[in-house]
């Protein structure tokens, strides 16, 4: 992780998703930027939260833990998604694992400004409302669709969530998310391919090739 004061870019993010209400002057002269790359832990479960959070470039994996050391990937988050603020409104550590899903930007507000000037901002909890119910809202249509449909068509929704490009995966832990076998996952990739959806172009390698075939699989409306 590196972190970095550039006022200008700052800026140029507070304009772009419209934060201006939030990030009044003693804020804004407080925050910074913090650069992750691809695999790297953003947030751990348990830990304190030291910044409230918002992803400003590339996408963040929201993971669950059991105490079994079972991992579920919860969500898929995109700019400008909050991070910390639930923790934030519960008075509680991080909940979940959050990982670089790509390189990654985020605007950090260090806790002590963030009690100080935003705990009385009505923008700051209406953007957070809004955020949670939006969190909410996603997390019980992908909890349905777990429940309604097979795994073929979840395996083709979570591969369009990916976006374009080459795809890296391990097949036991791809195949534990989906709560099916190695060898069953096997099975939906080579059918995949075979109806010309995806090709697999090396070992744990994988490309989408017809992604709106891909999108009628993955039940999208």
């Amino acid at each position: 992780m590196k972190s970095e004061k550039n006022a200008a870019k700052l800026k140029g993010y507070i304009d772009k998703y419209k934060l201006n209400e939030i990030f009044v002057p003693e804020v804004e002269a407080g925050a910074s930027l913090f650069h992750y790359e691809k695999g790297e832990m953003v947030m751990r479960s348990g830990e304190p939260v030291n910044h409230f959070t918002i992803l400003a470039v590339g996408k963040l994996r929201v993971i669950s833990l059991s105490e079994t050391g079972k991992m579920i990937s919860i969500a898929l988050e995109e700019p400008p998604s909050l991070f910390g603020d639930i923790e934030i409104l519960l008075k509680r550590d991080t909940l979940h694992n959050v990982v670089a899903e790509t390189a990654v930007t985020l605007i950090g507000i260090p806790m002590a400004l963030t009690e100080q000037y935003l705990e009385n901002n009505v923008a700051f909890y209406k953007l957070a409302c809004s955020s949670t119910i939006e969190k909410l809202f996603r997390s019980s249509t992908s909890y349905s669709f777990t429940l309604l449909y097979p795994a073929k068509n979840r395996l083709a929704r979570y591969l369009l969530d990916q976006g374009s490009g080459e795809l890296l995966y391990h097949k036991s832990k791809l195949a534990e998310h989906f709560g099916i076998t190695p060898r069953h996952l096997g099975r939906l990739l080579a059918e995949m391919e075979k109806e010309n959806m995806l090709k697999r172009v090396g070992r744990g390698s994988l490309q989408v090739v017809n992604p709106e075939k891909l999108k009628k699989l993955a039940v999208y409306q």
